[in-house]
């Protein structure tokens, strides 16, 4: 009896370590999967952050097509019809764990916001750069 509580606990931490991990390498790559193969300066940023359960943040050097067409696969279409700035909690401000390559741009007419659930997710494009970040609220 003691023997089979003891492999009923070891199977279910394995499942749920699998599970936890498959779910942090999917989030983390996700965003870099669909980035196009002529991506260069690539960077990433993923930690656990106050405000937000989680924050990632990537950088990529990407030709304005390619942007329209990487906002297209995140199905991050839709714009603000003000600044993202005037919009409490939906810009790329406010998050103090963020490394220091991390310097976007304000809103213009190229930021794009997808809200799914608790997660949100901001892309803009400048001067050849992809700015890309995702939280969960």
């Amino acid at each position: 009896m003691k023997r089979k509580i003891i492999i009923t606990i070891v199977s279910l931490a394995v499942t749920v370590i699998a599970f936890v991990s498959y779910k942090a390498l999917t989030w983390e790559h996700y965003s870099k999967a669909l980035l196009p193969d002529t991506a260069t300066d690539i960077r990433e940023h993923r930690t656990d952050s106050f405000p937000s359960d989680f924050l990632d943040c990537m950088i990529a050097r990407i030709t304005e097509d390619e942007y329209e067409a990487y906002v297209q696969k995140l199905n991050s279409v839709s714009t603000w019809n003000i600044p993202l700035e005037s919009k409490p909690g939906v810009d790329f401000t406010g998050f103090t764990d963020v490394p220091n390559w991390w310097k976007p741009p304000s809103s213009n007419r190229t930021t794009k916001f997808r809200e799914q659930g608790s997660t949100v997710e901001i892309t803009t494009f400048q001067d050849g750069v992809l700015y890309y970040m995702t939280w969960d609220t």
